[in-house]
């Protein structure tokens, strides 16, 4: 009887260690998509411009923000004791929509499609990857990040609400 469960004990933590890794990989997450206008007057980065409460993206290039260029983050979560494993990417793939007036089909062109290795982690098990958009500022930006080479796939999904009204 005691061997018996020696032997279920050996069994389960044995369990444990093989599906412990599994357990931390399906943690990984995208958690977060950010986008900050960079001030071609000032040099400077907007705040989150997809935060709440951010104000209007009506005629960004000719605003007092001036933009026409924004730096994309996407923030992806490991979990507090999760590692990052060494094949794992990131993929943001940014689409811009054009609805021509008076009937004329919209047209849809890609911006970015662009895969990044990921860098190390936070204490908190966060890693941030930055990317950069061009000519941007009237059209409505589909984005769409995804996490690839850590267990379960993941992706994340937001519009930058660009428009010009002239």
């Amino acid at each position: 009887m005691v061997r018996l469960s020696a032997y279920i004990l050996v069994i389960i933590f044995s369990a444990f260690l093989l599906f412990t890794p599994a357990l931390a990989q399906e943690q990984s997450a995208v958690m977060e998509i950010q986008a900050r206008l960079f001030n071609s007057k000032t040099g400077d980065f907007s705040g989150n411009i997809l935060a709440k409460g951010t104000p209007e993206l009506g005629n960004v290039p000719g605003s007092d923000l001036a933009s026409i260029s924004t730096f994309i983050i996407v923030k992806i979560s490991f979990g507090l004791k999760g590692s990052i494993p060494p094949n794992s990417q990131v993929r943001l793939t940014a689409t811009e929509s054009s609805n021509q007036p008076f009937g004329a089909k919209s047209r849809k062109q890609t911006l970015l499609n662009a895969i990044s290795q990921l860098g190390p982690a936070d204490t908190d098990g966060n890693t941030f990857v930055g990317f950069w958009l061009n000519r941007t500022g009237c059209q409505s930006i589909s984005l769409t990040a995804s996490l690839t080479g850590a267990g379960k796939a993941s992706s994340a999904k937001t519009t930058l609400p660009f428009a010009c009204y002239e």
